[in-house]
């Protein structure tokens, strides 16, 4: 699927397929919640297709394209995350290599998809490497990541890079009008800081209480009515990267928002409308003065939420960073 605003993204590919300069390494690159997964299996549809149409689009109708639609094509892998394990491991990609080198099945074009590409551990990506430098004929690999940092810069110099940025507002607004949805989608988009796929996820009443929730928390824990050690262990299965995402959000909420403060502290309304009453009690709670030092604590976790090493004291240290905010400064 090509959504709206990948266009341009789009047109960036299919002009290296009509100029066959399309490399045997593509690296997709930008947010998450921006469609980039569904790119990619876009761009492999349109590689296996027998009859691709003038904008690059797999036609939907030959043997290949059902074939991929029924989740059985041979010519087409992805390597993802296994359940339970931190990292893409070299068995993995050495399959993955064993795969490129068979003969092609449908036509003459064998894909394949490496998903969050950054979690290669180091012995997978070397043997990713190996692959990329003499890669085989009439093979393409779609690498996908949201910390195109992570990689080694050996293979991001082997690959054709397509990136993608926050979508333009408006464009995204007009997709999200067409969803039925139940709550606007200019609520739901600056919830999302921008990305349209997490606000459509958003709308989903769950996920927006669960933000609520641990808005609240946060709000308790400042308070001394929450126990610091039990609410780490409640949070201990959340997703830390998101986790994180959401209180930098906040906590830059609470910083613009208190250049419209008043000395009363009167309630203010926040971007972060699912959670205006929240963040008003915190605006109450954290000390102005050191607001920034709040963001730059959260922010240098940012590197470890992929694979903590204990997971009970990464959130404790994050639960930290705010309580030693209020207790230093309050």
């Amino acid at each position: 699927m090509i959504y709206p605003w990948q266009q341009e993204q789009w047109q960036h590919f299919l002009v290296a397929q009509k100029g066959r300069h399309l490399a045997h390494a593509l690296l997709l690159s930008g947010l998450e919640y921006c469609g980039k997964q569904d790119f990619a299996k876009a761009i492999a549809h349109s590689l296996l297709c027998e009859n691709p149409n003038e904008q690059g689009h797999a036609c939907g109708q030959c043997k290949s394209c059902h074939v991929f639609k029924g989740g059985s094509h041979p010519d087409y892998q992805i390597i993802a995350l296994q359940e339970g394990k931190k990292d893409i491991s070299i068995a993995q990609i050495r399959e993955l290599s064993h795969f490129l080198e068979l003969s092609c099945s449908y036509g003459q074009s064998k894909v394949a998809i490496i998903n969050h590409a950054d979690r290669m551990n180091e012995n997978a990506s070397n043997s990713l490497l190996k692959t990329l430098e003499e890669p085989p004929q009439n093979t393409v690999i779609i690498l996908v990541t949201s910390e195109p940092s992570a990689l080694l810069a050996t293979i991001k110099s082997r690959t054709q890079q397509i990136v993608f940025s926050t979508p333009n507002k408006a464009v995204a607004i007009t997709w999200l009008q067409t969803q039925g949805l139940r709550h606007t989608p200019e609520a739901l988009l600056s919830i999302a800081s921008g990305r349209p796929l997490l606000a459509k996820a958003l709308d989903d009443n769950t996920l927006l209480e669960k933000r609520k929730k641990l808005a609240e928390d946060l709000v308790l824990l400042l308070r001394e009515q929450q126990n610091l050690v039990e609410l780490a262990k409640n949070w201990e299965k959340e997703d830390f990267s998101e986790l994180l995402n959401w209180q930098l959000s906040w906590v830059q909420d609470l910083a613009v928002a208190r250049q419209f403060a008043t000395a009363e502290k009167k309630a203010i309304k926040f971007k972060a409308i699912d959670i205006n009453k929240q963040l008003n009690q915190l605006n109450l709670l954290v000390d102005a003065a050191h607001l920034w030092d709040l963001h730059d604590g959260l922010l240098s976790l940012i590197k470890l939420a992929k694979h903590p090493l204990n997971k009970i004291l990464f959130v404790e240290k994050m639960l930290l960073i705010w309580l030693e905010t209020k207790t230093k400064y309050n």
